[in-house]
Order: C-alpha cells, then sequence, then structure tokens
C-alpha cells in the first residue's frame, strides 16, 4: 500500500510540474522569424519608438522606446505581444554617434583687462555622449590689451565629431567696467490677466499662473475671481542630494484647492545624478500623494550656467528629465517638459513628453515654436488681483 501512495505521489508531482512548464512555456514563446525591422543603425540618444521600428502594425510591445545609450553592438531580448500570445525574440542594433558637439555662443563677447580668462567656459560646449568634450578657442587674444579680436570656438567630441563657430572677443580697458554690479534695466510693463483672458480665453484653454515664495501671501479668492483657473505651484528645489520645501509651497496648495482652483506642480532642480533624480522624484510623490493634484508635474532645471565643469552629456540631462517623468507618470500623473524656445531646441530636444514652453510674448509677435504644446508661460509680469507685484501667467490647451 505504501508503494503506491509513493507511486502515485510521484505521479502527480512530475504531471503539475510538466503542466507549469507548459504553461510557461506557451506564456511566453521565443521566435526569430516575427519582427522585421526598419533599420538597425541608431543614433545616440535619440528617441525611436518601439512601435514605428517594425512592418508588423499588429505587434503590441512591452517597452516603448528603443534602448539607445549604448554605442557599438547590442543585442536584446524584445518582449511583444501577438494575437494573444507573448513573445521574446532577439533583436541585434548598432548604436553610432555621428553628432557634433552644441555650441551654444553669442556673436562677441566682452571682457576688461586684467580679467580672469575664463572665456572658454563662457561658451556652453555640450555633447550628446561625450561627457566631456574637448573645447578650446583657436586665434590669439590679449587680455592685457584692449581690441577686438577674431577667434573661433571649436569642440571636438570623443568620436571625432568636431564644431565650430566664429565670435569676436571685445577687450576694454579697466576704467569702463561698470561698477557696483549690474543696473537695472527699468520696468517692463505689466500685463493685467484679464487682457490675457479676453485674447486666450476659449472653450479650448484654460488660463492660470505659476507661483512660489516669490509672490509672498496670496489671497487666492480674489485670485479666483479674478478668473485664474489652475496654478503651477512651485513644491521646492533639490541639490548635493538635499530636498527642500518651497517656503509657500503648504500655503499655497492649500489655498489654490480651498478655492477650486485645480493645481500642478514644479520642483527646481540642480541635479547631476539620476541618484539625486531619484531622491527628489520620491520627495515629490511623496509629499503630494495627500493633495488633488491634477494639472501637470514639470521638472524645472535650468542651471545652464556652468555646464562645462558638471561632467554631464546632453544624454545625461534628458535622461534626468525623463527619469523624473517615469515616476511620476508611474503614479498616473501627467508630466511636462519646462523650458524656453531655445533651451527646449538645445538642450532638451528629441522632446518626449507635452511642452510647457516659456515665451514672453511681445506686442506684434506671436507663438511661433515648431512642435504643439501643452502649457504656454506667456509673460512674466503678468498681474492679478490678490497677488502683490510680478506673477507668471499661463495658457493650458485641453
Amino acid at each position: 500500500m505504501k508503494k503506491i501512495i509513493l507511486f502515485l505521489s510521484l505521479f502527480l508531482l512530475c504531471s503539475c510540474t510538466e503542466k507549469i512548464e507548459n504553461i510557461q512555456v506557451e506564456t511566453v514563446k521565443t521566435t526569430t522569424d516575427v519582427l522585421h525591422a526598419k533599420q538597425q543603425k541608431f543614433e545616440y540618444g535619440e528617441l525611436y519608438k518601439m512601435d514605428e521600428l517594425f512592418d508588423n502594425n499588429d505587434i503590441a510591445f512591452t517597452k516603448k522606446w528603443l534602448d539607445v545609450s549604448n554605442l557599438g553592438s547590442n543585442v536584446i531580448d524584445i518582449e511583444y505581444t501577438l494575437n494573444g500570445e507573448t513573445y521574446i525574440e532577439k533583436f541585434p542594433y548598432e548604436v553610432i554617434d555621428t553628432t557634433s558637439p552644441l555650441l551654444y555662443i553669442s556673436g562677441s563677447y566682452t571682457m576688461y583687462v586684467d580679467d580672469e580668462d575664463d572665456l572658454v567656459n563662457r561658451v556652453i560646449c555640450a555633447d550628446n555622449q561625450d561627457r566631456t568634450p574637448n573645447c578650446y578657442i583657436e586665434g590669439d587674444y590679449d587680455l592685457q590689451k584692449v581690441g577686438t579680436y577674431p577667434l573661433t570656438y571649436v569642440g571636438i567630441d570623443n568620436q571625432g565629431n568636431k564644431e565650430t563657430a566664429d565670435f569676436k572677443l571685445i577687450v576694454k580697458s579697466k576704467d569702463s567696467k561698470p561698477k557696483g554690479g549690474s543696473q537695472s534695466s527699468g520696468s517692463n510693463g505689466m500685463t493685467p490677466i484679464q487682457n490675457i483672458i479676453d485674447k486666450y480665453k476659449t472653450e479650448e484653454t484654460m488660463i492660470g499662473i505659476d507661483v512660489s515664495k516669490y509672490q509672498g501671501d496670496i489671497n487666492w479668492q480674489e485670485v479666483k475671481n479674478a478668473g485664474v483657473e489652475f496654478a503651477m505651484i512651485r513644491l521646492g528645489l533639490g541639490w548635493n542630494e538635499v530636498t527642500k520645501y518651497d517656503e509657500k509651497f503648504v500655503q499655497n496648495i492649500e489655498g489654490a484647492l480651498a478655492n477650486d482652483i485645480e493645481v500642478g506642480i514644479y520642483f527646481y532642480s540642480y541635479a547631476t545624478t539620476l541618484e539625486e533624480i531619484e531622491l527628489e522624484a520620491k520627495f515629490v510623490l511623496d509629499t503630494i500623494k495627500d493633495y488633488n493634484v491634477t494639472f501637470p508635474i514639470a521638472f524645472d532645471w535650468e542651471n545652464f550656467t556652468g555646464w562645462n565643469e558638471y561632467g554631464i552629456s546632453l544624454f545625461d540631462v534628458r535622461n534626468m528629465n525623463n527619469t523624473f517623468a517615469d515616476f511620476m507618470q508611474e503614479k498616473n500623473y501627467q508630466t511636462v517638459q519646462y523650458g524656453s524656445k531655445n533651451s527646449l531646441r538645445n538642450f532638451w530636444s528629441p522632446i518626449r513628453d507635452d511642452i510647457w514652453l516659456a515665451f514672453y510674448i511681445k506686442e506684434g509677435q506671436t507663438q511661433d515654436f515648431e512642435k504643439p504644446i501643452k502649457m504656454w508661460q506667456i509673460c512674466n509680469n503678468g498681474r492679478v488681483p490678490g497677488i502683490n507685484g510680478d506673477v507668471d501667467i499661463d495658457i493650458y490647451y485641453k
């Protein structure tokens, strides 16, 4: 009898194991003849959607983007679903770098006799892949001698891609150097929010503001009565693995929500590593979980001064932004990519998410950015009842 029981136990155990293995095989199958790539060479750091790389229109991919962060030959497992079945297929491809460094440069620079020679770092020399491209100036100049010097700035990355730009250095005497710091340029006028409402409010738009501690104490009921429908509120800032709340964050978000103003969030960052990004993203998520945040969350990184000394690439800074956005999107928050026209074109492109464009329009100008935008920061001299002084005014496109 014991032998019969033992035999039955072994039989059942073997049968169950075989069924489990069969289920695994049927759930994820390996194939080599379904995916047909349109190309197999890809530029480092660009954006390539998986569903646009292959001819098969009826395939659903597990990952949205192709990883192009490793130069040279790559082989990855691509998981996809076809006709209700899940497959894994190996995909060999090559990542190349043919992009020259970005030289963010003016046509001329003014320096004064006996100034410190920081001319190389006055130009932003950034590369999509190389964190420390070789950047230097061709031509002779003398910071001990007044004059105008025609020069050429050169940037070369570790793949040999080269970019040059001509500019002029103007050296002036020490006596002509402005004293006592920068001079005030005077008032740039003001833009009443009613003017923005009259011109831009439609069924397809909403009018809002973005605020921080610099707006002081806000009367949110007056703001609501003035026609403000949403507010982008600065939560805080982060640098060197330290996170800090904006001094008016709680007061602002609670005041806005109490007056039925929808809220979004922006976080000002000085991060240069993904470790800092993870810390900052978790700080933001932990803070907003108790608030009804229905408008987008923005990662605000504008620390371009001193770029050459950070030891980061354009891919690094874009990856920081996208990683921050991934944390937010995993919790079902909207995200936007914030920037001016120049920064969006030069530092943030290719842009993955919706855009929050900072472009302060002047009389007779139009907003002519080449890509669709989700929000437009239209001025920084707005006047809104309930707020003392200037405030940014924004338009949201539904």
